[in-house]
């Protein structure tokens, strides 16, 4: 599901694909992607950690005008006590000053991806996100990291410094692929492993659907 612009963001507040990991200290990203919205379960299983949740997501459907379906799917991990957790998906860039750039799926919260978001707003800035690089700057080790957004003044970037290479790897994370991960793909064979193989209960599982980066 499109995120349509940031105040809709704060009202909202199983893929192979690639993830972006940021590190602490300074990170160069320029989005290059609409900005998509999941509400996943957590779990303690290690490569099934975050499962989406089809309930929260044909609700937040609804809410936003995408469906007129109003009966919530079920979802067991609702039943059992799972936290919710809200993310945000966007396929990036990210610059690599000792190597090559990466290009993959950036996933965030709203404080990393809504001020980026509210760069279409700013009225010091002529066009779209799409056309900066900003500076993601972390501080702190895993789930106690926290991120701050900056634009990088004076750097629009074009569509000619972005190599055919990388134009063709950006394609590669397009729109199918973050619709894709926002839908409960094989949902019931997921849901079945997590229930039978979860080494915690839910009460066990914090709510991290704060602006900590814990993917």
């Amino acid at each position: 599901m499109k995120v349509k612009d940031s105040k809709q963001m704060d009202k909202m507040s199983g893929s192979s694909a690639k993830f972006l990991k940021l590190q602490e200290g300074t990170n160069k990203v320029r989005v290059v992607s609409d900005i998509h919205v999941v509400r996943e379960h957590r779990s303690n299983i290690k490569k099934l950690s975050f499962t989406v949740c089809p309930t929260e997501m044909a609700r937040l459907a609804v809410e936003f005008g995408e469906s007129q379906d109003s009966t919530p799917l079920p979802c067991p991990l609702c039943e059992k006590g799972y936290p919710v957790n809200t993310k945000y998906l966007a396929t990036a860039i990210l610059r690599n000053t000792k190597g090559e750039d990466e290009i993959g799926i950036l996933k965030a919260s709203k404080t990393v991806l809504g001020s980026i978001m509210d760069i279409d707003e700013d009225e010091d800035f002529e066009g779209t996100y799409r056309n900066f690089d900003f500076n993601i700057r972390g501080k702190g080790e895993g789930k106690q990291r926290r991120y701050t957004v900056q634009c990088i003044p004076n750097k629009k970037v074009e569509d000619k410094d972005i190599t055919d290479d990388e134009k063709e790897k950006v394609m590669t994370f397009g729109p199918e692929t973050l619709d894709r991960m926002t839908t409960a793909l094989e949902y019931e064979k997921i849901v079945n492993k997590v229930l039978q193989e979860d080494d915690g209960s839910a009460d066990d599982i914090p709510d991290y659907d704060k602006d900590t980066e814990d993917f």
